[in-house]
């Protein structure tokens, strides 16, 4: 019995719930950014963080588990798209340790100290910004896992290039403030 299409499966269903997941709450945070509800954005954080504590970092982490063992199984390492797909990964995971979760657990401590609304609109506003940033990262690995470009897909390498540093140009410059 071939374990490979298994651990595939477990593999698309843990990245499905994983991206899906939090491009679920990616948009509820847009929601309430829109509407200028900055309270009810704090109070949807610790939902958010919940949600990405129990869910999509198991499913993040066995995606990846998934992932290696389908290289070391059938690809190996030495695939650009592989290396690609784990410095994407990498970077999402990392990003989220390192700045989005410090950076929303000062937003609800200051949010119960009182900072006053507009403060918080533009904490909250740049935490977004991070998070949509951190998606388009993720929907590039996602591209990269099924596209599987090689080191002479110029045109792919090009395209996705374009889009990430696209991204980061109007993600930079987008108006941080949530009211």
């Amino acid at each position: 019995m071939d374990l490979y299409p298994f651990i595939k499966a477990l593999h698309v269903v843990c990245v499905i719930m994983w991206v899906g997941g939090d491009f679920a709450l990616l948009v509820l945070s847009f929601r309430h950014q829109r509407a200028g509800d900055v309270a009810g954005f704090v109070r949807f954080l610790p939902d958010v963080m919940f949600v990405t504590r129990h869910v999509a970092i198991p499913a993040s982490l066995v995606a990846l588990a998934c992932g290696l063992t389908m290289a070391f199984m059938s690809w190996g390492f030495a695939q650009l798209w592989i290396l690609i797909g784990l410095a994407g990964f990498a970077t999402v995971f990392v990003g989220g340790i390192a700045f989005l979760r410090p950076r929303t657990e000062r937003l609800l401590a200051a949010a119960d100290q009182g900072i006053p609304p507009a403060e918080l609109a533009e904490r909250a506003g740049k935490i977004l910004r991070l998070v949509g940033f951190d998606h388009v990262v993720m929907f590039l690995v996602v591209a990269d896992m099924v596209l599987k470009p090689g080191f002479d897909d110029y045109g792919t390498w090009l395209v996705m290039l374009v889009v990430l540093i696209g991204a980061g140009v109007l993600i930079s410059r987008a108006p941080a403030r949530t009211a």
